[in-house]
């Protein structure tokens, strides 16, 4: 509203923000008031989420995934995380991979309710991953199958040395 009225030709130009960054230490909330600023001005909501976490913090990681998609963004970049199955979370006890399941399946229904647009990075994946490094595992197989919107991204081409169709 104050971009409107103050600037109304840059109003026109800027059409929404991004969070980026390293997430291993991210603290999703700190940014609440600035996502939620953005969309009542209309403004489209990214998010950087899901790529990187301490190794064997899944639970950690999915939360933050969680909290972003219920402030409503309009597109998830990564989920990498999603990529990983509560079975191949050997350093969870049994109980912890029955919650990493749970919530797996609440971030599904988020983002189908949503309609939350995945923005997937296959080579970042493969370098960032705590958990994977090869293209076998990407997440675009479970977007797939669990019917999510999704597109395949560079990530930084230039300096990941890819393209998107390398990337496809």
């Amino acid at each position: 509203q104050d971009l409107d009225r103050k600037n109304p030709r840059m109003r026109k130009k800027i059409v929404g923000i991004s969070s980026i960054g390293d997430e291993t230490d991210y603290i999703n909330w700190i940014q609440e008031p600035q996502i939620r600023r953005a969309q009542l001005v209309g403004l489209k909501v990214s998010s950087h989420i899901g790529e990187r976490w301490h190794k064997g913090d899944y639970l950690t990681a999915l939360r933050r995934v969680k909290r972003e998609l219920e402030l409503g963004i309009d597109r998830a970049a990564h989920l990498t995380i999603l990529g990983v199955s509560p079975e191949e979370m050997v350093e969870l006890t049994s109980v912890q991979r029955g919650a990493a399941a749970a919530l797996q399946r609440e971030i599904f229904r988020l983002l189908k309710k949503n309609g939350t647009h995945v923005e997937t990075n296959p080579t970042s994946q493969r370098i960032f991953s705590p958990v994977h490094s090869d293209f076998e595992h990407h997440v675009s197989d479970t977007l797939l199958k669990e019917g999510i919107s999704f597109s395949v991204h560079p990530d930084d081409a230039s300096i990941l040395g890819t393209s998107p169709s390398e990337e496809f």
